[in-house]
């Protein structure tokens, strides 16, 4: 059957935006009328007739066709017609070199090779609308591309959902619908633990970071220990510098891209300033690099090694204990802290043979009673040299009272001296 050529009368009539939802619907496989007219007719202020009104003229046209899935707004993919008009109005040829093989291919997929199962269909437009409000964000601050797994071509050992570049990172989107049980997600990992034993891992030089991405879970703590739980037993113990990973809902991990991740992001860097700031002003700290670690624990990177020294600048003594830390901060609650946690005794011991002695871990968490849920995780650690404390506590308490441990039975203890020897109960969490 003919291909048949973009009608050029057609083209006249369509505007810009019009052109700019034909390229959208192919780079993310498909869209819906919902999706299209929150990012992009909404931005002319057209109503949501106004935006009903040119889908279905494209579906008049033939450029687009829809695909029912149980939702109030089907799927809309690209017809032959749509893909061959987003050819000619972007200028992309009909063919390209694959740089494997040395020969040419299509330049494009064809329509029947981007459409999917109805029940797919759902974890597909949750994972379109991320990119699309990501996408909306970076509008003019961060460079980026993006890539559907349709059209990932580079990796090959592991396939995310998505893969945004930027700034030197890869992100890869995970789309999670709650509806993959334990064994599937172990899966997941030890496909994750392929790819970090793989040359496309060694040989890159971009940081890799994970979005485990929440999506329609009514109770999203709850699946965030599940997910916790089976990464813990399936991955946590191959993680490196190099690799990171974040669980959580779509709003916290977009505020985490643009507050931390994205070039000149400044709410994350202020926040450091002001914790640094109190540790050293309040508390009398030196922050300075944990390099000396790298021969102790290799791949593993902490936020600061922080001290006190005395009138010979020979690290502080009070109470009977030498006042020095090795400092995270778990604000966006990445996996490399929790890794660090759980093999933190482990590294005291090579401390011990190769420093003479052990530097205890503070972690600084967002809240106290929030992070105990991730301790319940990991039973049968030993703690007894990591401590946590918060940005406010360290802002209004003295250091002793700022640090506290938790017990096997939930309750939370400060202390009341510098030795950390005095525990005073908090509360049970």
């Amino acid at each position: 059957m003919p291909v048949r050529k973009p009608d050029l009368d057609m083209i006249a009539a369509m505007g810009s935006m019009d052109k700019m939802v034909l390229q959208s619907i192919y780079q993310h496989r498909c869209l819906n009328e919902d999706l299209l007219y929150q990012f992009f007719y909404r931005k002319m202020d057209a109503s949501r007739t106004f935006a009903a009104r040119k889908i279905r003229w494209m579906l008049q046209k033939g450029l687009i066709e829809p695909v029912e899935y149980g939702e109030d707004f089907p799927a809309l993919f690209l017809t032959t017609l749509g893909i061959e008009t987003y050819r000619y109005l972007f200028n992309i040829p009909k063919e390209i070199m694959d740089l494997d093989t040395g020969k040419m291919k299509n330049a494009l997929r064809l329509a029947g090779s981007l459409k999917m199962k109805p029940n797919n269909l759902r974890h597909q437009m949750a994972l379109n609308q991320f990119e699309l409000a990501f996408e909306e964000r970076a509008a003019g601050e961060i460079a980026f591309t993006y890539q559907d797994e349709k059209f990932l071509d580079l990796y090959t050992v592991i396939r995310p959902d998505g893969l945004i570049q930027f700034n030197q990172v890869d992100l890869f989107l995970e789309m999670d619908m709650s509806t993959e049980k334990s064994d599937a997600l172990l899966s997941k990992w030890n496909h994750y633990r392929e790819f970090l034993k793989s040359r496309e891992y060694r040989y890159k030089d971009r940081k890799t970071i994970v979005l485990f991405i929440l999506n329609s879970v009514q109770m999203a703590e709850q699946r965030r220990q599940t997910v916790l739980s089976t990464l813990q037993t399936g991955l946590l113990d191959a993680l490196d510098s190099c690799f990171e990973i974040y669980v959580d809902t779509p709003e916290k991990l977009l505020d985490l891209i643009f507050n931390r991740l994205a070039p000149n992001s400044v709410r994350f860097s202020q926040s450091i300033a002001a914790l640094t700031k109190d540790i050293a002003d309040r508390h009398g700290f030196i922050c300075s690099s944990s390099a000396f670690m790298d021969e102790i624990a290799p791949y593993t990177e902490f936020f600061a090694y922080i001290r006190k020294l005395n009138f010979n600048r020979k690290i502080l003594v009070q109470d009977g204990r030498p006042q020095e830390f090795l400092l995270d901060v778990f604000w966006d609650r990445p996996l490399s802290v929790l890794k660090k946690i759980v093999y933190y005794h482990s590294m005291s011991a090579v401390m011990l043979k190769h420093l003479n002695r052990k530097i205890p871990y503070l972690v600084v968490i967002p809240a106290e009673n929030s992070f105990y849920t991730e301790l319940k995780l990991m039973r049968g650690m030993d703690y007894s040299d990591i401590y946590f404390t918060t940005s406010e506590r360290l802002r209004q308490m003295d250091f002793p009272e700022a640090l506290f441990q938790y017990d096997a039975i939930s309750n939370m203890f400060h202390f009341a001296d510098y030795g950390l020897q005095q525990r005073v109960f908090e509360q049970k969490v």
